[in-house]
């Protein structure tokens, strides 16, 4: 499953597997690191499901066992989960604090996958806390780390976070290029939440007052006139 969280799915074959691991595994080994990681993906797993309670339960033994165990690997996916399966409103606080000490764990354990998945947390916190104005340092944190690290999942985020940057500016010249630069990054990394960028530029092209160029980019989706043939 990774570190990686598809909004608004579930994959309900990983979901089997995970259950089927953790059915096999048992109450023998409460405190082993595989339980943890499959505690941690099964909460990720549910998360956009009709389970989200058991979800954070699982979210949150698996992030007790990571600690108990000492490996600062699990730990870090341990504390992407808990992030995942506290995505609310109401644990904006507590959201930060997991998003920041799973980029120290990163680092220290020279991980940068972890690293920049916290820092895609961190940043993404950060606008729902409106700490806007310290977001450019972040955002330019994020992109020099994701090129370092030569990973493609995570590389199209930085022209999508500098987009949102610019739509907040008023910049809405700028907007559409950065966009479009990240869905043709995240298309080539094979990430299925890109195609939500498309939603965004309807947004964008709205708030221009470009209407008719968002009706023609939704028209195929309209629903069909109901009639004699």
């Amino acid at each position: 499953g990774g570190l990686g969280v598809t909004i608004l799915a579930v994959d309900e074959a990983t979901v089997a597997l995970l259950e089927e691991g953790l059915a096999a595994l048992g109450e023998d080994a409460p405190g082993s690191t595989l339980r943890a990681r499959l505690l941690s993906r099964l909460a990720v797993e549910l998360y956009y499901g009709p389970q989200r309670e058991r979800s954070e339960r699982l979210g949150a033994e698996a992030l007790a066992l990571a600690r108990r165990s000492g490996d600062d690997r699990v730990l870090a996916y341990a504390l992407n989960a808990r992030h995942v399966t506290l995505w609310r409103a109401d644990r904006l606080e507590e959201r930060l604090g997991i998003a920041r000490e799973m980029a120290a764990v990163g680092r220290r354990t020279g991980d940068p996958e972890s690293e920049l998945q916290a820092w895609n947390w961190l940043i993404t916190d950060l606008f729902e806390a409106g700490e806007i104005a310290g977001l450019d340092p972040e955002i330019d944190h994020y992109e020099r780390l994701a090129q370092d690290a030569r990973l493609p999942a995570f590389e199209w985020y930085a022209p999508l976070w500098r987009a949102s940057r610019s739509a907040l500016r008023g910049h809405l010249s700028a907007v559409e290029p950065l966009l479009e630069e990240a869905m043709r990054l995240g298309r080539r990394a094979g990430d299925p939440n890109v195609e939500l960028v498309d939603q965004m530029r309807l947004g964008v092209r709205c708030m221009r007052g470009d209407f008719e160029a968002g009706h023609a980019q939704y028209a195929p989706m309209a629903a069909p006139k109901i009639g004699r043939s």
